[in-house]
Order: structure tokens, then C-alpha cells, then sequence
């Protein structure tokens, strides 16, 4: 902000070689920048659009702060990552913003505690072969497996009832008296 305020023109890249990245990247910026009031503003205009916006360039000391209110939304409702940077971007700027609201949104605590994950990969559809129709015919519904097995249990010599009105077959395989042909 020293910079602007004291030149009208853009200063020479060896003056500013030894500053940090964040001025550097705000020197070629340079004829975009502004001091309005005491406060360094930009000008920026939206790819979508011609209307030109004053965005102002906060220092590091506030924009935790100003990600989390532009986050929160006005309702309170904590907006997702796209909406907040539509927010931030339409407001203020610094070299990095977007960086520094994806980690401020990993860090939102009712965000975490309701962020289920990247969904589970589905594997690849298949269609049914006639093999595995054939497998899934009426011919294997439940209660044709149960009348099936009946008629083998009906059949065999080797049967037996029990006392508690349960059939057993010679292989010991138990099956309820509801199961059973009356």
C-alpha cells in the first residue's frame, strides 16, 4: 500500500525484487490498484460480465475472519466452497484467496461433522448373461425349493420324525413341522 500511495507510477522491478511474493504479485497488478479512503482496493472486472468491481485487498490479519463470514452466508447456512469464493471474490482479494478458503472450509467444524466423503465408486454394469437368467427363474423361488426338498424328504426311507413333531432325515438335517407335508 506504501507503494501505491507514494508513486503514481509503477516502480521498477528492482525495487521490488526483495519484497515478498505477495507484493510482487500485486506489482503487476500494479495499474489496477487503487488507495481509496486509506484502504488498497482493486479493480476487477467479472469474466461473465462488464461491470467493473472495487474489491478490497485485505491484509493477512483479517481474512480468516472475512472466510468465515462470507462462508456463514447471511442466513447462517454454511454455503460449499464454489458460493463462498463467489462471496469473497466479489468483495475483497489477496494473492492466494483461493488456497486459503478451500483450508478455512476443510477447517469449518459443522461443515466436518456433516461431510459424508466422496461417494463410493460403482463398479462397471454388467448385462445378465442367459446363464445367470436361467439362475433366477420361477423354478428357484423359495417355494419351490422348499416343495422340492419336501418331496425328497417324503420319499426317502430314511426319515424320521421326531418326538417334537420335527421330521430328520439320515443325514441330520432337521426341518420344522411347519415346513412339513400334512
Amino acid at each position: 500500500m506504501e507503494l501505491k500511495e507514494q508513486k503514481l507510477t509503477k516502480p521498477a522491478w528492482k525495487e521490488i525484487e526483495a519484497y515478498s511474493h505477495v507484493t510482487k504479485t500485486l506489482w503487476h497488478q500494479f495499474d489496477r490498484l487503487e488507495v481509496r479512503n486509506g484502504v488498497l482496493m482493486r479493480k476487477w472486472t467479472p469474466l461473465r460480465t462488464t461491470e467493473v468491481t472495487w474489491q478490497i485487498v485485505l491484509p493477512r490479519t483479517l481474512r480468516r475472519e472475512f472466510i468465515r463470514i462470507s462462508h456463514s452466508g447471511l442466513n447462517g447456512g454454511h454455503l460449499g466452497r464454489s458460493k463462498t469464493e463467489h462471496q469473497v471474490s466479489r468483495r475483497a482479494y489477496w494473492p492466494g484467496w483461493q488456497e486459503e478458503v478451500s483450508l478455512e472450509l476443510k477447517k469449518c467444524q459443522p461443515c466436518s461433522q456433516y461431510h459424508r466423503g466422496k461417494a463410493p465408486r460403482q463398479g462397471a454394469l454388467h448385462p445378465f448373461s442367459p446363464e445367470s437368467r436361467s439362475r433366477l427363474s420361477p423354478s428357484t423361488s423359495p417355494e419351490n425349493i422348499l416343495s422340492r426338498r419336501e418331496e425328497m424328504n417324503t420319499s426317502s426311507p430314511s426319515s424320521t420324525s421326531s418326538a417334537s413333531g420335527q421330521k430328520q432325515s439320515q443325514s441330520g438335517i432337521t426341518q420344522p413341522k411347519s415346513l412339513q407335508k400334512h
